[in-house]
């Protein structure tokens, strides 16, 4: 990317890690966003190689890590870039830092008056972010309630499956005196446990999972950060595992119901 050195105005946040600006207006030099020059390996002094115009740059500058998509950049002078790529006087893209943020709508006015000029506004950039989070949060719960649901009759399923082929078992134990609350109460922990221990290996496929997929981002992504990209709060995990407890309680009523419901002398005639 080329630029000027009002960048450093327009984004005082940027600042040099090592290194500085560049020795004048058309030198054949590079500033390296933090991501950059980590994943390239460069530090002051090294040359970078830019295959598509067959040219080299030396780093003369590096900046902080500033936690935005400017980390993984490569920045050279606005000549050189101009030069390099044979666009004289050409601009693709221009910064405006507003001292008055009031004017910003009459400004915005005026600027989508001139022809040919696109103009695209912070809070336009955050309206379409806050968007896409909005509608990746509507997938992500309709996606987990389709989930739940899933998960509710995959339960009750079971477990009913599982009364069916102990019907014998439940109607001797029925005569032998165990109460409806008895065979109830037994169906239904039954139920809540094998939730529980579900729920319980679901988090440590989640962690193992998480760092899988975190390996294969960094090495997938051309700059990714060098800090955790995948985090699952512990909040989150005592949620998860409270929720596949409550998934039980409730997907366990029936089936208990069922088979304290069984008349002892049927269910064992049945399990014969």
């Amino acid at each position: 990317m080329g630029i000027t050195r009002s960048y450093l105005e327009l984004k005082p946040w940027s600042t040099f890690l090592e290194g500085g600006w560049f020795s004048n207006v058309d030198a054949e030099e590079a500033i390296m966003g933090f991501e950059a020059a980590e994943v390239e390996q460069r530090a002051i002094g090294d040359e970078i190689y830019i295959p598509s115009v067959d040219k080299v740059l030396k780093v003369v500058g590096i900046f902080e890590r500033t936690g935005t998509q400017d980390d993984g950049i490569i920045f050279m002078p606005l000549k050189t870039a101009q030069n390099i790529f044979s666009l004289p006087d050409k601009l693709t893209g221009v910064g405006i830092k507003l001292k008055d943020l009031q004017e910003m709508g009459a400004f915005e006015e005026d600027m989508y008056n001139l022809p040919g000029i696109q103009i695209i506004s912070l809070a336009q950039v955050r309206g379409t972010i806050l968007n896409l989070i909005s509608s990746a949060k509507v997938m992500t719960n309709s996606v987990a309630i389709i989930a739940i649901i899933i998960a509710v009759i995959g339960v009750i399923n079971t477990i009913l499956m599982s009364v069916f082929d102990r019907t014998r078992e439940i109607g001797v134990m029925k005569a032998l005196g165990a109460s409806r609350f008895g065979i109830f109460k037994l169906v239904w922990n039954e139920t809540v446990l094998i939730c529980l221990f579900g729920g319980l290996a679901g988090i440590a496929l989640a962690l193992a999972g998480s760092g899988i997929v975190e390996s294969i981002l960094k090495a997938v992504l051309p700059y990714a950060p060098t800090g955790r990209l995948v985090i699952i709060e512990a909040a989150t995990l005592a949620g998860s595992l409270a929720g596949a407890i409550v998934l039980g309680i409730l997907a366990g009523l029936y089936p208990a119901w069922r088979a304290s419901s069984m008349v002892p002398v049927e269910a064992i005639r049945k399990g014969e």
